[in-house]
């Protein structure tokens, strides 16, 4: 096999592959398996593009050219875009898992959001009118449920 002047092969670091029958979740053992198979695929294709740089082009240059040209239009974007999308759903789910409410029952979730729209603040009355009590929770379920815009860059870092 040639190996011109690659870096060595991508390994997933003290990764063990658990059994399926394992209490693993399908899901998770499905995602690593596909991270290696990426991770495989992705080396076998950088090896053929640095084979292809000892590749003698004589007449065909046009058309190899061109060949490659529709590659890096089309493949390789869409290689950025899934990665880059790939990334963002880990993150989001990582942060997730990871902040402290998800660990809460759903129980204490629900009693703590139910406070949070009926209870009243320190300086609001405590027996309000009809109309301003319904105002206070249509306008605290409003804020509950509304969406929280935040930028994320869906390219790489590039300095750390």
């Amino acid at each position: 096999m040639w190996r011109g002047c690659l870096p060595p092969p991508v390994t997933l670091p003290n990764t063990v592959m658990p059994e399926a029958n394992d209490t693993f979740p399908t899901t998770l053992l499905k995602w690593e398996m596909g991270g290696a198979n990426l991770t495989t695929a992705l080396s076998a294709y950088l090896e053929s593009c640095a084979f292809l740089s000892t590749y003698s082009l004589s007449q065909d240059a046009r058309t190899v050219a061109s060949r490659m040209d529709i590659s890096l239009d089309t493949l390789h974007s869409k290689f950025s875009e899934e990665l880059s999308r790939s990334r963002l759903l880990l993150a989001r789910m990582r942060n997730k898992i990871l902040a402290p409410s998800f660990s809460l029952p759903r129980e204490i979730l629900a009693e703590i959001f139910k406070d949070v729209v009926y209870i009243p603040g320190l300086n609001e009355t405590l027996f309000p009118s009809m109309t301003e009590g319904l105002k206070r929770i249509f306008g605290r379920l409003h804020t509950l449920l509304a969406p929280t815009r935040i930028h994320i860059s869906l390219h790489p870092i590039l300095h750390r």
